[in-house]
């Protein structure tokens, strides 16, 4: 995780969560690819969910279910490039 979306998760969560929490909120990021980290935490900002009264577990929710999207994504475009003839030089 790079440094900028570690400063980002610890103005929105980290400076107000016990240590569990914070410990829990970090290794569900630890195996997400930083671009799923950002466009979560962007949905987050984006709709407000904190001021709606959603919790940093609602979080985790949207990282796993965005994470499992991109997974989705990249399988799909990896299938797709296989489909493809093989180039003829």
């Amino acid at each position: 995780m790079n440094h900028e979306i570690l400063e980002h998760l610890r103005r929105l969560f980290l400076t107000t969560l016990d240590d569990l929490t914070a410990y829990t909120l970090l290794h569900s990021c630890k195996d997400l690819e930083d671009e799923v980290i950002s466009h979560c935490l962007n949905i987050w900002e984006r709709r407000r969910l904190e001021e709606k009264g959603f919790d940093v577990f609602y979080f985790m929710g949207i990282l796993r279910n965005e994470n499992k999207r991109f997974e989705n994504k990249i399988n799909i475009e990896k299938n797709t490039l296989e489909e493809l003839p093989p180039n003829i030089e």
